[in-house]
């Protein structure tokens, strides 16, 4: 009779043990700080997009911009669509940019994208005679706009604003 209850308590203390044992060890690893303990730590991918300027070019009756796309982020995204303005030494808008397919950019990926360009119909006269009043042999390229990405089925809009220089003989334009 003292065997059993003997294998009784060792049962209930066994148990007890098997209950408060990862308690006392969490704790343990949360420097017994039980706030931290109980909170969930979640910490947010990072989404980080580089970009290039590779060319512009004249194809299927419309202007095109290619950018070089870096998914540099954590986290795979897809690209649903780019709307904004590209304008040309800063003052000097030239027209507006559409996305022209959704792009899916997986994580540390690299792809070209073409941004369909709508130019103003006096901007390449503005543009030229800037350049032969001035001289230039670069240009500086600033796009801003507005681009939304769809990261684990969650669509959001990011702004952007690129500079890239680019130089006037590369587009055919020499002074």
């Amino acid at each position: 009779m003292v065997s059993d209850g003997f294998v009784k308590a060792l049962a209930s203390l066994l148990t007890f043990i098997a209950f408060i044992a990862p308690i006392v060890y969490g704790l343990g690893e949360y420097d017994w700080n039980l706030s931290s303990m109980i909170k969930p730590s979640f910490q947010i991918p990072e989404i980080r997009i580089d970009a290039r300027f590779k060319s512009l070019k004249y194809a299927d009756s419309k202007l095109i911009l290619i950018l070089q796309v870096d998914n540099s982020g954590e986290v795979d995204l897809e690209m649903i669509s780019f709307e904004g303005k590209v304008y040309v030494f800063r003052d000097i808008e030239l027209g507006r940019l559409n996305l022209a397919e959704e792009i899916s950019l997986p994580a540390g990926s690299s792809r070209k994208i073409a941004l369909h360009l709508s130019p103003r119909a006096e901007a390449l006269t503005e543009i030229y005679s800037k350049i032969l009043r001035e001289q230039y042999e670069k240009a500086d390229l600033f796009i801003e706009g507005e681009m939304r990405i769809s990261v684990f089925g969650i669509i959001t809009e990011i702004p952007v604003s690129e500079r890239f220089e680019i130089s006037l003989q590369d587009l055919g334009v020499g002074v």
